[in-house]
């Protein structure tokens, strides 16, 4: 899908002379495109986190710092089991958005899975750091600290 907007003063239909810069979004002010696409699996079962992993995988070929692909795919690995792959993810997101407390205190989940508590404590006191008030990090935290 190809979307093409014609803000300038030679479209008959401008509102505004002189032409003024216009940002996408959903407000009746804001130029409006969206492309919707329903995907249906052909065999049985709940293939969402299939077909997640697919676009993810895609999404990261191109963008291979996108802090969402990445956390995606270790929330992904994470819940196969694949904790080492995981934690690779989490690292790639917390580094593309060093200001993620959602990141860091995954990444410390991650860590925690995976027998590393040292490193766990410390991303869960990073967590709180960046967000004091996040409930799952000063949780994940406070658990690991009374072990």
């Amino acid at each position: 899908m190809r979307y093409h907007y014609d803000n300038s003063a030679a479209n008959p239909r401008n509102p505004n002379n002189p032409p003024k810069r216009v940002m996408g979004g959903n407000r009746a002010d804001m130029e409006m495109g969206h492309f919707w696409l329903q995907v249906l699996p052909t065999t049985e079962g709940d293939q969402r986190a299939l077909l997640q992993e697919s676009l993810v995988t895609q999404k990261l070929a191109k963008y291979p710092d996108d802090f969402i692909a990445n956390f995606n795919m270790g929330d992904l690995l994470l819940n196969k089991g694949k904790t080492p792959e995981a934690i690779e993810y989490f690292e790639r997101a917390a580094k593309s958005d060093p200001l993620s407390v959602l990141a860091a205190s995954e990444l410390g989940v991650a860590l925690y899975q995976s027998g590393q508590l040292g490193k766990a404590e410390l991303q869960f006191g990073k967590a709180l750091e960046i967000d004091r008030y996040y409930t799952d990090a000063r949780f994940n935290w406070r658990a690991l600290r009374r072990r």
